[in-house]
């Protein structure tokens, strides 16, 4: 059984209850974003290749630790904010 967070030890950084649902609909966002710009667009096919494997990552891996490690760019909460 997987084990609950109950603090991010960052001052004023909630742990998030659901973060999967929160990076899927941020990371299709994205996406949809980047779709409305020119398809020989470097940003836009080096940030869509990013975004894609993150968001393929979390519809695959359910556990937070685990996802956390794949993304590699801190704690969940964190990757969370990077889009906000």
């Amino acid at each position: 059984m997987q084990s609950i967070k109950r603090s991010t030890l960052l001052t004023g950084l909630p742990v998030s209850k659901n973060p999967h649902i929160i990076l899927t609909s941020l990371y299709k966002r994205i996406i949809k974003v980047l779709a409305l710009m020119p398809e020989e667009s470097s940003y836009r096919r080096h940030t869509n290749e990013i975004v894609q494997s993150r968001l393929n990552a979390v519809q695959k891996i359910s556990d937070i630790p685990t996802l956390e490690s794949t993304i590699d760019c801190g704690q969940i909460e964190e990757v969370i904010i990077q889009y906000l």
